[in-house]
């Protein structure tokens, strides 16, 4: 089952926002009045078109006419500072609307607001308007907006500073729109970084000090805001592109009648604390929290979130769940494109983060839930730059998950999801969340088990060092071999830095050749930063009565726009065989590799490579693979794979292909076994390849990998690979132990 990438479906880019209001001539009333909520809605762009996160014209129509026909009001910027500050009651369904300051948004919403008789607001960005950005609101268009009645004006800026002179600009070039639209209402859009960067009020004083005292906040909640809701924390929700007038409706009935927040074994509703119903339902029943969805275009879901922000935190949960759905912990949750969960698909649990929108990785299970007979405790600990997971006490994996440094705060939240348009519905019998500050009275819940994980893990800060020692075989249809022994050891400088000096005897043979002793001493440095890593490597190479070498090599992944992974590859290397080294023959070599899972279960991969050797000779190689998911248990897919090989002239010091070209069916199996003790990766390609000198034929290649987990320290491992062409074949094994201390 393909997991969620996101908590709430159709949630948009990041566009995290704050409102605030001036009122110099307001004082602030120490008892708000307490009546009915207050909803705020923000839509970011509205297009003729469908585009991106953008709601398209004919659907905001939808959404405005059922949301006037069904009762809800809208209300200006005046009535929330009245509500606030002046002790005044909202009317029933009340419902603030906000825009962002583009064009579009007032050539395609305001003659809807104005035709249903609505009221909004709209974020100005005079940082744009000053340089006559003809994207954005004109000084002509807010000076004709701010003398009808379908408009509020606000200030958009990226920082409290920014936010303040902007402000001021407009009271000193324009009097006349500052007096009649700030002189009770000043208004000012703030991001993350100033106005929700940290738990509630850091970034605010400045503000405060210029006289602002409202702030609205997009939390990614459900918009929902009471009497008792901070003045400088009112909560706003972007509306997603998915929603049509119905979705819109679903949204603001769930948020409208919601009766509270739920905590602990939920054996009395009223029992109160920072969740917030979201999406789908959130209700008790029979002392349990019920999260439930009904169908939706892409399946199914249900989640809760958090109102408030944490770092260092733990989160425990009992939950019960039907086979084949999924259930998640959320925390430091910044955005559907950054965030860390723990949960299970299908009974199997993962640890994970996504970063920048990037696809979700980390690390699984094989320990499986008795899901749907009953209730499993689960618990996240987040702490630093590691998080923890147990299942009913035990903890799950034996390595932490190493946190991106981006991901230092947010909130926390869960969800139930069933990728089929079937009915997400998860039972939840208890749920705690508590800070983390190193004791384990700070959380109590805690286990002195897990207080001492995390006292292991914080005081190493470093992931533990390996040694691996391997054999390694290589033979061709050349009369060419290698035998090499190696011994590695990786020593971990930080969670991101490592070092990895190894040693290496090989024995080289060719036909009608003396065998050739070769020692190697090498040095790799390692550094891994999310989802981008960098290997340098610097290798001395002693061949026996023949020369010495020195040789490098560089390794670079990093997600690139849409492309999953962009891999650089950059050598200059002794080739390994007894006649090239007798020849002193070496070769320079960059290649370049992308890597995308795309729609329907369907992956691409794609390689360039190009060599130069120190004989003249040039070597070009094409690689195209797409393979498609055909079973995820077992991980079992299917494939086309292309193959274009050729270099300048032919040698007998290495293998020099001829113009080959291969074009091979594939099929690749993944699997694991005895509780994820042994694993396999294992391909096999069999087509047909022609090549310059030679008849066509039937070629095939192989290749698999084996590791056998011995106890939680020590694993074996083992590969063979063996590929045919016209003119070539070869094989190799590899089989060898690995430590970690």
């Amino acid at each position: 089952m393909k997991s969620p990438a996101r908590m709430h479906p159709g949630m948009p880019i990041a566009i995290i926002t704050a409102l605030f209001l001036f009122a110099p001539d307001v004082i602030h009333s120490e008892a708000p009045a307490k009546n009915n909520p207050l909803l705020i809605l923000h839509y970011p762009l509205i297009t003729n078109r469908p585009k991106g996160r953008a709601v398209t014209k004919a659907n905001f129509i939808n959404q405005m006419e059922m949301f006037k026909s069904s009762g809800y009001v809208s209300v200006g910027l005046e009535d929330v500072l009245d509500f606030y500050y002046r002790n005044k009651p909202l009317p029933e369904k009340a419902v603030l609307i906000t825009f962002a300051g583009g064009r579009k948004n007032l050539l395609y919403a305001g003659p809807v607001l104005k035709k249903l008789g609505l009221r909004a607001a709209v974020f100005l960005n005079i940082q744009a308007m000053k340089k006559a950005n003809h994207s954005e609101v004109s000084w002509h268009d807010a000076l004709a907006m701010e003398k009808t009645k379908s408009w509020d004006l606000a200030i958009s800026a990226k920082t409290e500073d920014e936010a303040i002179e902007s402000k001021r600009y407009l009271e000193k070039r324009f009097k006349a729109l500052a007096a009649s639209a700030l002189s009770q209402r000043a208004m000012v859009r703030l991001p993350i970084a100033a106005a929700v960067s940290r738990p509630y009020g850091i970034g605010i004083e400045k503000i405060k000090t210029g006289g602002y005292l409202v702030s609205f906040i997009n939390t990614h909640s459900d918009g929902y805001n009471t009497s008792e809701t901070s003045p400088y924390n009112l909560n706003m929700i972007i509306v997603s592109a998915d929603w049509d007038g119905k979705g819109l409706l679903y949204f603001l009935d769930n948020a409208a009648s919601r009766q509270g927040q739920y905590i602990d074994d939920f054996s009395k509703p009223s029992n109160q604390s920072d969740w917030l119903n979201t999406y789908g339902l959130a209700f008790v029943k029979d002392g349990k929290l019920n999260l439930r969805a009904g169908p939706f275009k892409n399946g199914a879901e249900a989640w809760l979130a958090g109102t408030r922000n944490w770092s260092d935190c733990g989160i425990s949960a009992e939950f019960r769940i039907r086979r084949g759905r999924q259930f998640w912990i959320y925390a430091r949750y910044k955005d559907n494109q950054n965030y860390i969960r723990f949960g299970q698909d299908d009974g199997i649990f993962y640890l994970q983060q996504r970063l920048k929108g990037g696809k979700v990785s980390g690390i699984k299970s094989g320990v499986l839930t008795t899901a749907g007979a009953a209730f499993n405790k689960v618990k996240l600990i987040v702490k630093g730059s590691y998080c923890l997971a147990y299942l009913d006490g035990k903890r799950l994996f034996r390595q932490p998950l190493s946190i991106d440094a981006s991901l230092d705060y947010g909130k926390i939240g869960l969800s139930a999801w069933d990728s089929s348009p079937g009915l997400a519905h998860c039972q939840i019998d208890a749920i705690e969340a508590g800070e983390l500050k190193g004791a384990q009275s700070d959380y109590p819940d805690l286990t002195a088990e897990a207080v001492e994980d995390i006292r292991k893990i914080m005081a190493g800060a470093k992931i533990s060092p390996s040694l691996q020692s391997s054999f390694y075989y290589f033979e061709d249809n050349k009369d060419r071999a290698v035998m090499k022994w190696q011994e590695r050891f990786k020593y971990n400088l930080s969670p991101q830095l490592a070092l990895e000096p190894s040693y290496a005897r090989a024995i080289l043979k060719g036909e009608g050749m003396s065998k050739i002793g070769e020692n190697e001493y090498s040095l790799s440095a390692y550094y891994k930063e999310g989802f981008t890593s960098l290997r340098l490597a610097y290798f001395y190479r002693d061949f026996s009565s023949a020369n010495e070498a020195h040789n490098f090599l560089a390794d670079l992944k990093f997600p690139l726009l849409f492309i999953d992974s962009v891999n650089f590859i950059s050598s200059y290397e002794n080739i390994e065989t007894a006649k090239a080294v007798q020849a002193k023959a070496k070769m320079f070599r960059n290649s370049v590799a992308l890597y995308k899972d795309l729609p329907y279960n369907f992956r691409l991969y794609g390689r360039f490579q190009h060599a130069g050797y120190n004989d003249d000779n040039e070597r070009n190689t094409v690689k195209a693979e797409l393979y498609y998911l055909l079973f995820k248990k077992p991980d079992i897919s299917v494939g086309y794979e292309f193959t274009y090989d050729n270099t300048k002239f032919s040698s007998s010091n290495y293998y020099s292909p001829d113009n080959l070209i291969m074009n091979q069916a594939g099929l690749r199996l993944k699997e694991s076994f005895f509780k994820h003790r042994l694993s396999c990766d294992i391909g096999y390609g069999l087509g047909y390849a022609t090549e310059e000198g030679a008849e066509g034929r039937t070629v095939h290649s192989a290749g698999g990998n084996l590791r056998y987990r011995l106890t939680a320290k020590a694993e074996l491992f083992a590969s063979l690979n063996l590929s045919r062409t016209p003119t070539y074949a070869s094989r190799s094994i590899q089989a060898g132990l690995k430590y970690r201390f």
